[in-house]
């Protein structure tokens, strides 16, 4: 597929001094930008598993366990 773009001068010469830096043409130096823009980011397989705290029976909270408004 081929994809026409027109560029302002300045645009297009600072491409090219880019592409010329990076020793390749113009039109292969914005496939590698493109490519590495719409590469898929990696996640991670599975998150890591969150410790589990074992502290006993709790009995019901009240509202002063929750709340700092009691007087």
């Amino acid at each position: 597929m081929t994809l026409t773009i027109e560029l302002p001068e300045n645009l297009d010469a600072a491409l090219q001094a880019q592409a010329r830096a990076n020793g390749v043409s113009a039109a292969g130096f914005v496939q590698q930008v493109l490519e590495q823009a719409l590469a898929p980011v990696s996640v991670p397989a599975a998150a890591p598993e969150l410790p589990v705290l074992h502290l006993g029976a709790m009995d019901a909270l009240h509202r002063r366990d929750i709340y700092n408004d009691v007087r």
